[in-house]
Parts: structure tokens; sequence; C-alpha cells
């Protein structure tokens, strides 16, 4: 996988919940409890707050195809156009808003899923999914946008280069290195 401005990514995922992102020298993790980072310097800190959805839905868009078991409240609502398409639309609450599910009326494959509320009741946060192409009978986005409205927060633009199915992981990459100083946020 590589960001809009070429560097290379590479996530490895394990169900139910598990990541593991290398981003150069950066490792980034979910042990499917908590999140940490260990940096190109060898230091641990915690994932910050909001990115382990992020982190997921990078490694796992599919994980919406079981929308009722992560969101039981989700229903349908008007559906609406979206880039001149025809949208189905889903909506689901969330702590402070609503989460929408755009799936195209057409192809029924998810286009978009803007959350209000899920930081801030302020803000709204857009994952745009596109340029799907099969891989062993399944279809994958193999275009990953995220946006926001939340000042400070940059538009990432993920593009898939390749997957691998079911290639053999050893659990224990999920879990949160011991080495290295373990910096919880601030200065020191």
């Amino acid at each position: 996988m590589q960001r809009h401005h070429g560097s290379k990514l590479i996530y490895f995922w394990q169900k139910p919940n598990k990541v593991l992102l290398l981003d150069g020298k950066k490792k980034i993790g979910y042990d499917g409890g908590s999140g940490w980072v260990l940096s190109s310097k060898k230091r641990v800190s915690k994932l910050p707050k909001g990115s382990q959805t992020e982190l997921q839905m990078d490694a796992n868009p599919l994980r919406y195809a079981h929308l009722k078991q992560l969101y039981p409240e989700a229903a349908a609502a008007v559906p609406e156009a979206l880039d001149g398409r025809k949208m189905d639309v889903l909506v689901a609450p969330n702590d402070l808003g609503s989460t929408k599910f755009y799936f195209d009326a057409s192809s029924h494959l998810l286009a978009r899923v803007e959350e209000t509320g899920e930081s801030s009741a302020y803000f709204k946060h857009v994952t745009d999914f596109s340029e799907y192409k099969p891989v062993d009978g399944v279809m994958f986005p193999f275009r990953i946008v995220h946006s926001s409205t939340e000042p400070g927060v940059n538009e990432q633009d993920l593009r898939v280069s390749k997957i691998m199915q079911n290639v053999p992981v050893k659990p224990e990459i999920f879990r949160k290195p011991s080495s290295g100083a373990v910096v919880l946020g601030g200065k020191r």
C-alpha cells in the first residue's frame, strides 16, 4: 500500500482485530485491546485516540461486511447521490452523532463512511473507498482516502498495490514492544 506521496506501507491483519502497520522504520500496532507506536528511534508510545479505527479500516476494509455486528442499531435511510451516483444509505448512532454508510446502488460496494460525532460533535470524518478489484473472488478497494473537517488533520490518500491473503503471521508481531523508552505523550 502506498500513501499519496509515495512512501510504502505494509499492513498485517489477523482476525478478529489485530493490526500491524510498517511505515519505513516506524511500526504501529493494535493487539486487539490497545494500540502502540514504535518510532524509528525505538521509542514506544500509546496509539493516539481515534487512530485505532482508521488503522483497522485501512488494514481490513472488509470489516464492514459484518455491519450488523459492528453497528447493531444501523437502519436504512433515504437514498442519496454521491458524485452523481445513486447510493443506498445506512445510518448508525455513535457517541455524539451518527455514522453513515454509502453503498453504490448498482454495485452494492461500500463507497463512503461518514462519521459525525466520533471524536467531537463539531467535526466530520470521511473515508472514501474506490477502485475496487477482485482478489481471490472478493472485491477489495485499492484506494482509500481519509479526510476531515477537524483543523490540523491532513487528508490521507492510500493506494493499494498488492493484497496477499492467508499469509502465515506469528501472533507475537502484534504485541506491544517492550524494548525502548516508553513515552506516554508530552515532552520529556
